[in-house]
């Protein structure tokens, strides 16, 4: 799947030239369809598998902690999860995509907060650029 994102010019393939900056190929471009269908497939399996290996559902969930990549994978993993919105830890409206640190970024502003206590159960689920996907489960 690595023609769902990539970045045409610049790096190692194609050195940076004024005619690839010109046109635009140094910009990271992606099939965002097709990202889409990826992340939440991946991110939901993970997290079933996680489930699974514990012998838990999603009732036994305090909290999810998603990647913040977009509210539409957000809502479309706790669907598939069958989790509700409310058990769902969001900060994308005032942090936006903030990468790898999404989560652990969403973690802290839970438990400074307040909805993040000692005890709770927090499954997390990510995805990535390199289309990576996994997901842990912790006890706080």
């Amino acid at each position: 799947m690595g023609d769902l994102l990539v970045t045409p010019g610049g790096g190692f393939n194609r050195t940076l030239t004024p005619s690839i900056i010109q046109d635009g190929q140094h910009f990271v471009q992606m099939k965002g369809r097709e990202i889409f269908k990826n992340a939440v497939k991946t991110m939901s399996k993970c997290s079933q598998e996680v489930l699974n290996k514990q012998n838990l559902t999603a009732e036994n969930i305090n909290w999810v902690i998603p990647h913040q990549a977009n509210m539409r994978i957000i809502e479309a993993v706790a669907k598939q999860l069958d989790v509700p919105m409310s058990k769902v830890i969001i900060n994308l409206d005032h942090t936006g995509n903030t990468s790898s640190a999404s989560v652990p970024i969403a973690f802290d502003e839970a438990v400074n907060d307040g909805r993040i206590k000692r005890g709770d159960l927090i499954l997390t689920t990510v995805f990535g650029a390199g289309l990576t996907s996994g997901a842990i489960l912790l006890r706080y």
